[in-house]
């Protein structure tokens, strides 16, 4: 996931020699070191969990990596670059107030609290700050004041600060970081219409937001996943798989070539995890009924770029819960510091 981008095109590299012996080997990985996992949250005091997945999307083992208490949401955010480090959210469903946590995977992890906000301030977004190797939160206050943190030097700095105005009246729903110390932030105004907005926050400037992709109703999320070159923007009016460079309005990009529809997405949360044949698998936790997956490729792609996507077969899935985060485990070890199977727990 060097930069995400250098990440990102050396673990696509990767997969594809681990494809093809895949290919070849069928489910033989399903009894050894997983290459792939999914970590998800769910309910209040409901735990943290960790999905291998295979190329077919099925899960094949689960761990669970955090244990909560009752009256307490946790959600899974975001996992650090090096693949060691595990960013997740409790929300207390009484007080109605968050904290952020790091955690190291290992056999005896720790919960370590990051930040923790007053009572009616909200945690809008977390990410990896890819650039930087740290955490960051989008905040917003009970005035509907925003201010894009990033934890440097032992303490928390802004790094961006705004207004609602500066969305366009719009609402942010969640973040994103990509390489070269840009942000996506999606939002929407509650029905009518919804944005992902470009943030860039690199140099000795202040943050600059820009409009960048605009379409019909609510939205979400963005899909965590495995490469930069796709984005999955996930809303209860509908689900879009797009090449990154995707802009002006949803249709116009669809006309394109950019983005292709999901039918039947709507849902709050999605996943891209590899596939068959070069191919991925969209997840998508729904408002009713048990989650989906839908396959889908990229033509014309290349390491940077989608290309166009198009969207193929479309099954149940395992997976659930309240957000979800993609994490490239490796062959033989490779990545993940510890087996799969020896992945310990914290508890909060």
């Amino acid at each position: 996931m060097a930069s995400k981008l250098t990440h990102s095109i050396a673990l696509v590299a990767v997969a594809a020699l681990l494809l093809t012996s895949f290919q070849s080997t069928g489910s033989a990985m399903a009894s050894t070191q997983p290459y792939q996992a999914v970590i998800h949250g769910s309910g209040c005091g409901d735990p943290i969990k960790i999905s291998a997945l295979d190329q077919k999307g099925q899960v094949t083992s689960q761990r669970t990596l955090v244990r909560g208490k009752p009256g307490f949401q946790l959600s899974a955010k975001a996992v650090s670059t090096d693949d060691t480090q595990l960013l997740f959210t409790s929300y207390d469903c009484t007080n109605k107030n968050h904290t952020l946590y790091r955690q190291y995977f290992g056999r005896r992890p720790v919960a370590q609290p990051l930040m923790t906000l007053p009572v009616g301030w909200w945690m809008e977004g977390v990410a990896w700050d890819i650039a930087r190797g740290t955490p960051a939160v989008l905040i917003r206050d009970p005035d509907f004041n925003y201010q894009l943190q990033a934890l440097l030097g032992g303490g928390w700095t802004t790094l961006w600060a705004g207004n609602r105005a500066s969305f366009g009246g719009k609402f942010p729903d969640d973040l994103e970081s990509r390489s070269g110390y840009e942000y996506l932030i999606v939002g929407d105004d509650l029905g009518g219409a919804w944005s992902m907005w470009r943030l860039s926050t690199s140099g000795s400037f202040s943050g600059f937001l820009s409009e960048s992709l605009t379409g019909p109703g609510e939205i979400n999320s963005i899909a965590d996943g495995f490469s930069d070159r796709v984005n999955a923007y996930v809303g209860p009016d509908g689900t879009w798989i797009c090449d990154w460079s995707a802009s002006g309005t949803i249709q116009e990009a669809i006309t394109q070539g950019k983005c292709a529809t999901v039918p039947g997405g709507a849902g709050y949360y999605g996943v891209t995890i590899l596939g068959e044949q070069d191919k991925e698998w969209l997840v998508l936790n729904h408002l009713l009924g048990p989650s989906s997956q839908t396959e889908f490729e990229c033509i014309g792609k290349n390491f940077l770029s989608c290309g166009s996507p198009v969207v193929g077969k479309r099954e149940t899935s395992r997976l659930d819960g309240n957000d979800f985060v993609y994490m490239y485990i490796g062959e033989s070890r490779r990545f993940l510091k510890k087996p799969f199977n020896r992945l310990g727990s914290s508890r909060i």
